[in-house]
């Protein structure tokens, strides 16, 4: 039994236990997981002198676990004072996943977490590193989302240069063009920022390893583990549209499992395709702010589920 607890827990802090990994080539052809590191993958490895924009973009590790995931510093309004958050996904905890069913609210953070902007691979002391103070929700149930309260304010976070991206109040379009920018990290060389491009493809529920995603959006972006959390944010707008999530890994055989998402239809008949990976619904965050900036999570107008 404590075998089996240490290995969940080694688990649910790696950047691998759960997450994306699909990969594909210019013309949208899905890659062998062993050709990550290829010239031939979509995505390219990001600077900080030419990409400065994305240095909102970075790394949520926690203690010395290593690895982790991806995550966004977001622009939720209001003054300086007000707090400053980024969002990721819900099974970037890594102090254990939410279950079905659970909308976890105002709870302590793992320990040691904490979240590292302009994570290019040419910043150097450019870096900035800032405490996670709180997870203010997070949830795998419906959607895969988790927004952390940093120990900073907005003024702070400003003051060191670092812009945050604004939440879209609108769910993307069928065919929308989005960037998406993370650190991919399984099996990759350079874990550093990268980008790639790809569109919002339709919309289709998932079920994978016990959990339900609905809505989930097809993409053809190129991720990896430790690309979960990573925004796509829409090359119109620049707006956060949705979080990269899953995918289908090679290396998991069957269907429906943890790393091997299956589509479900209205009827109830299930069905793997690799061919995409998927990202989740992140809008609803957006109506859940006050005029300061303050995650409300019982505002009458805040449509997260809880």
């Amino acid at each position: 039994l404590q075998l089996a607890t240490l290995l969940s827990l080694f688990i649910s802090v790696s950047a691998w236990g759960f997450g994306p990994q699909s990969i594909f080539d210019q013309d949208g052809q899905r890659l062998p997981d062993r050709e990550v590191n290829s010239g031939r993958v979509a995505w390219e490895l990001l600077s900080i002198r030419q990409h400065g924009e994305f240095g909102a973009m970075g790394l949520l590790s926690a203690g010395f676990f290593g690895g982790g995931c991806s995550a966004t510093l977001i622009d939720n309004g209001g003054p300086d004072q007000s707090p400053a958050y980024i969002v990721t996904n819900g099974h970037c905890l890594m102090n254990g996943y939410p279950q079905p069913g659970e909308f976890i609210v105002d709870r302590a953070p793992a320990r040691g977490m904490s979240f590292t902007a302009r994570y290019f691979r040419d910043a150097g002391g450019e870096r900035e590193t800032i405490q996670v103070a709180r997870v203010e929700y997070a949830t795998m149930t419906g959607t895969d989302m988790a927004l952390m309260r940093l120990a900073a304010t907005r003024g702070e976070v400003a003051r060191r240069g670092l812009r945050g991206f604004p939440i879209a109040r609108h769910a993307p379009a069928l065919g929308e063009a989005v960037v998406n920018v993370g650190i991919p990290q399984s099996g990759v060389r350079d874990r550093y920022l990268r980008r790639s491009r790809c569109e919002i493809l339709e919309q289709v529920d998932l079920e994978e390893g016990g959990w339900e995603f609905t809505g989930s959006f097809r993409n053809k972006c190129s991720v990896v583990g430790g690309s979960s959390g990573s925004s796509l944010v829409s090359s119109a707008s620049g707006e956060v549209v949705a979080l990269i999530n899953t995918g289908v890994s090679d290396s998991t055989p069957t269907p429906c499992r943890t790393n091997h998402p299956c589509e479900v239809t209205k009827g109830g008949s299930r069905s793997s395709r690799p061919e995409f990976n998927y990202a989740q619904r992140v809008h609803e965050l957006a109506s859940c702010f006050d005029g300061q900036g303050v995650f409300r999570i019982n505002d009458p107008q805040c449509r997260l589920q809880r």
